[in-house]
């Protein structure tokens, strides 16, 4: 399944996501390359540099969605569509990555945007395994 990969993933690396917000992922954003440093190749694999940023970029997404899922939004994980959801609002949290890192999203924006979502000042590394199994809704598709 593939919310408890995430939490057990983000719990690994939560020393690496203490300092991290979710209102704070664009200044999160700027210390990529130190976290890309830090975290471990997967088993049988050696990394090029810009592989392991792009696998930092990918643990700040998990953690935010992780994040998102304990604050009540749904996973939707189908061949071919991938998001979370809430009422009327969908976010795909490794597109947010990419938008944050082009500046398609203002810093404001963002802060904003997560103030609205409630989840404003709430570290990544404070998402644990059990908060995510008992919040992981049936029929995410996860």
């Amino acid at each position: 399944m593939l919310i408890p990969a995430w939490a057990n993933w983000v719990s690994e690396y939560s020393s690496l996501l203490q300092e991290i917000a979710a209102d704070k992922l664009f200044e999160a954003l700027g210390k990529v390359p130190q976290i890309a440093r830090k975290i471990r190749d997967p088993e049988g694999m050696l990394l090029r540099p810009e592989q392991r940023v792009e696998r930092a970029r990918s643990l700040l997404a998990t953690a935010l969605g992780l994040t998102l899922i304990n604050h009540g939004w749904t996973l939707h994980s189908r061949p071919g569509e991938f998001y979370l959801s809430r009422g009327d609002e969908q976010l795909n949290p490794h597109k947010l990555i990419q938008q944050l890192s082009d500046g398609a999203i203002s810093r404001e924006a963002w802060a904003a945007r997560c103030t609205e979502m409630g989840i404003a000042g709430i570290s990544f590394a404070s998402t644990t395994i059990n908060d995510v199994a008992n919040t992981s809704a049936a029929g995410s598709g996860a």
